[in-house]
């Protein structure tokens, strides 16, 4: 006995898989190679104009004129600190005491060794915001206008941190 149902839905859906794939194929054509007789596509809408509104602005400062005194010494990019433990001697041939010493970069040449000097730091540190000092030691190459504070070995060295300041000679 055969079954008449098989066969009709056999043919049925290769009916409709042809007529899926007719359609497919047809697509691919049109968007391919646009037939010569549909009309061509209208131009892409412009896009709106862009209207530029100048912002209004207030006109800069004028200078402020200069009553402060002019500022003395050299200023410093870094100041910073390091304990000086007992009978450390520094490049100059000097043993280093603490908040008496310091060391300089090499670019601050026109300070010899032994010559005395004033810190004035930006900021306060260990309750001193400015002290005398005679140089004693030299610094590495690598620093450029920089003063090394020598502090003492039981002071928190490293929480005073870095900061900036000026550097004055002083007269004998």
């Amino acid at each position: 006995m055969k079954k008449p149902w098989i066969a009709l839905t056999l043919a049925v859906l290769t009916g409709v898989t042809a007529a899926a794939l007719g359609v497919w194929l047809l697509q691919g054509s049109e968007d391919a190679a646009p037939a010569a007789a549909s009309s061509p596509a209208p131009p892409p809408p412009s896009p709106a104009p862009v209207r530029v509104v100048p912002v209004p602005s207030e006109p800069p400062p004028a200078p402020k004129p200069q009553t402060s005194t002019p500022v003395r010494g050299l200023l410093l990019e870094r100041v910073h600190f390091t304990q000086a433990a007992p009978g450390t001697v520094g490049a100059c041939g000097i043993e280093l005491r603490a908040w008496t010493h310091v060391a300089l970069s090499p670019d601050l040449q026109q300070y010899p060794c032994g010559t005395r000097v004033r810190v004035i730091l930006d900021e306060p540190v260990a309750d001193r915001r400015a002290f005398e000092a005679v140089v004693g030691d030299t610094m590495s190459s690598r620093w450029e206008k920089t003063v090394g504070v020598y502090v003492g070995p039981d002071e928190p060295a490293v929480a005073y941190g870095v900061t900036t300041g000026r550097l004055e000679p002083q007269t004998p």
